[in-house]
């Protein structure tokens, strides 16, 4: 009997030992989580939800980021010209050419944007000079 006891006592301090290991290995993974969406661009890329912006603020089709310490060297795409190869794929792809397409510049990256009624169907990415779908 005495040996059940303590082989249960073991069992319990490993399990609450575990237990106690997830949850400060969780809070850290949450505290570097939200120091770095805090902070801005990480090796080159923004965190989720944050445009690239220039310093003088101009955003969604404007001028990529430039000289000003970002991770392109400027983008030089035509925004209309882009929605236009976005509907081509798009079309190509799944042969609905009743569509329009919108981009968001975010600096290394355009993300577009293929509106059918007004409701987004599929999201693409155009970056390095390809353009792909955006899982």
């Amino acid at each position: 009997m005495e040996e059940t006891k303590h082989q249960v006592i073991k069992y319990v301090a490993v399990w609450v030992a575990l237990v106690a290991a997830f949850f400060i290995l969780n809070m850290v993974v949450r505290s570097v989580a939200a120091s770095r969406s805090d902070d801005g661009p990480q090796n080159g890329y923004y965190a989720s939800g944050r445009q690239a912006s220039n310093r003088s603020g101009v955003q969604n089709g404007g001028p990529a980021l430039g000289a000003g310490g970002s991770c392109c060297a400027g983008s030089g795409v035509d925004f209309k010209q882009l929605e236009q190869a976005a509907i081509n794929w798009y079309v190509q792809n799944y042969g609905d050419a009743n569509v329009t397409a919108e981009v968001k510049d975010f600096g290394c990256h355009q993300q577009i944007s293929i509106l059918k009624d007004g409701k987004v169907v599929k999201e693409l990415q155009y970056r390095n000079g390809q353009l792909s779908l955006l899982q």
